[in-house]
């Protein structure tokens, strides 16, 4: 089977509402060009995904200059508050979402 089909079979019913494609190719980035492992880079897309929900933005079009990305990382790091679900710390939220959003914009940039 293929990692994309399997990275559906795997996380289907489980928080996937929302992905695409494009989620699928950053995940496979993210493991073939960076080492992630199949977690991590699950977690980044999901990051990735809650900005995208949470800001109401296209990271594509927000992120297709770098002005548009250091916009967004500055509003991320502003409103970590709007990002963190529950009683996790706003301080490495701010750290994992932004980090999430650079290999994003390098992804866009590959």
């Amino acid at each position: 089977e293929s990692i994309i089909a399997l990275y559906f079979q795997r996380n289907r019913g489980c928080g996937t509402e929302g992905r695409d494609m494009k989620d699928v190719e950053f995940v496979e980035w993210l493991q073939k060009k960076k080492g992630y492992s199949g977690k991590s880079a699950s977690d980044a897309a999901s990051r990735c995904r809650r900005i995208k929900k949470v800001f109401k933005v296209s990271l594509e079009d927000a992120l297709s200059k770098e002005e548009g990305f250091k916009g967004l990382r500055e509003r991320v790091t502003k409103e970590t508050a709007r990002l963190v679900k529950g009683g996790g710390s706003k301080y490495s939220a701010r750290g994992a979402h932004r980090l999430a959003l650079k290999l994003y914009f390098q992804f866009l940039q590959a």
